[in-house]
């Protein structure tokens, strides 16, 4: 019982981790990469998220809160003309 509970506990673990891992693919995944990056500090690699973000063709709620993020990362680099 105890082997079973490790082997199981060790494969959410792994799963877990191979998730973490993946590359983006949808607009959702570029979205929470992008705010996951940003609270990081990794302005660069936020912005760059964002923008593929906005290549998936948002719907216009969403469209919106993509831009006011990227517009914050521009704010947070110092680059208040291309943030308006």
């Amino acid at each position: 019982m105890r082997r079973l509970a490790f082997t199981l506990t060790a494969l959410l673990i792994f799963a877990a981790h191979a998730a973490a891992q993946k590359e983006p693919r949808s607009l959702e995944d570029f979205y929470n990469r992008g705010l996951q990056r940003q609270a990081q500090g990794d302005l660069d690699g936020a912005l760059a998220d964002y923008d593929q973000a906005l290549a998936k063709k948002p719907v216009p709620a969403v469209l919106s809160q993509i831009y006011l993020n990227r517009a914050n990362v521009l704010m947070s680099k110092g680059d208040y003309n291309a943030a308006t």
